[in-house]
């Protein structure tokens, strides 16, 4: 997991973060979801699939899984996770289906073991291990994207396919949602509740050395941010060089981003940055042309890696 990954899950981890994300993008800002009907969740899926050459463990990850509960009862409502995704992925309507298609064979696979040891179904139920009365949980997943380009790849399972058949077998055809949240360009944020809004909101001053300036001066919550708050500011403002939070410290503990911002203007360094942007919007570009032309030459990935100097699961992040 690179540094960008670890500041964006970390952050997002927490509980009120979390509801916030999920109850401003799917329930358009009404409260459906309370920070304290989270509990975790399983992050590591597994499940057997059996082919001609044997049986193979399928095994993925999720960034961050939380389960609903209803009340103070065991009852569980739906399962909600978050994937963050940095770069593009062209073949993410498929990845994001795969995740959901995982957990639910393993909700699947925990009703049919439990069937097994009581013992107590027949017929037709039987050979499937599932009676008509049970139900799956349901799962939401955020592809959480936080690059710097538009998103261009493809926001549901049929933009991948070839779609040259007729308009009347397409109602036979599955299709799976993307749902993607494109963490800079997030426009209206009323429905935001957490300091997750004040991250939002920042970022659409980022090009602007004035507008930045007037904003930030005009909003005194930015004077007192909470550490993992002033990390995910600094890193997507392109502030870098501030990331050492010791040097702005207030006097209740918290930090004031009003006080590094202005550090940065004072040493002329904010203008270099909004310049430099676009400059590294292409260099990001060419280094993953070159990635695909190396590939396509035949070199393997841990070669690749080692001379363009990057990590290994970055360069595979770009070729899927």
């Amino acid at each position: 997991m690179g540094k960008q990954e670890n500041i964006v899950v970390h952050f997002l981890s927490r509980d009120d973060r979390f509801a916030d994300l999920f109850n401003a993008v799917c329930f358009n800002g009404e409260q459906v979801i309370d920070e304290k009907a989270l509990r975790p969740w399983n992050e590591t899926y597994r499940t057997v699939v059996k082919d001609r050459t044997g049986m193979d463990v399928i095994r993925r990850e999720r960034d961050i899984s939380r389960v609903v509960t209803f009340g103070d009862t065991k009852l569980l409502l739906m399962v909600c996770c978050v994937e963050h995704q940095e770069h593009i992925n062209y073949c993410m309507p498929f990845r994001s289906m795969m995740y959901d298609c995982l957990e639910y064979s393993d909700q699947v696979s925990r009703v049919q073991y439990q069937h097994t040891q009581r013992k107590d179904l027949s017929g037709d139920a039987y050979l499937g291990r599932f009676a008509k009365e049970d139900k799956l949980i349901p799962v939401i997943t955020l592809i959480f994207y936080t690059g710097d380009d538009k998103w261009d790849a493809g926001r549901c399972l049929w933009d991948m396919l070839d779609i040259g058949f007729p308009d009347l077998v397409r109602p036979y055809i599955g299709n799976w949602p993307l749902n993607l949240v494109e963490f800079q360009n997030m426009g209206d944020t009323e429905g935001y509740r957490s300091d997750l809004k004040l991250v939002l909101d920042i970022l659409k001053h980022r090009d602007s050395k004035d507008d930045l300036w007037n904003f930030i001066n005009q909003n005194v919550q930015y004077r007192n941010l909470e550490a993992d708050t002033y990390m995910m500011i600094s890193k997507f403002m392109k502030m870098d060089l501030i990331v050492d939070s010791e040097n702005y410290e207030n006097e209740e503990g918290g930090i004031d981003m009003c006080k590094a911002v202005q550090e940065i203007f004072e040493e002329g360094q904010m203008n270099g940055r909004i310049a430099g942007r676009e400059e590294g919007r292409e260099e990001g570009i060419r280094l993953a042309k070159r990635i695909f032309e190396r590939r396509s030459a035949g070199e393997d990935i841990e070669e690749i890696a080692k001379e363009e100097g990057l990590d290994i699961e970055y360069v595979r992040s770009i070729l899927l």
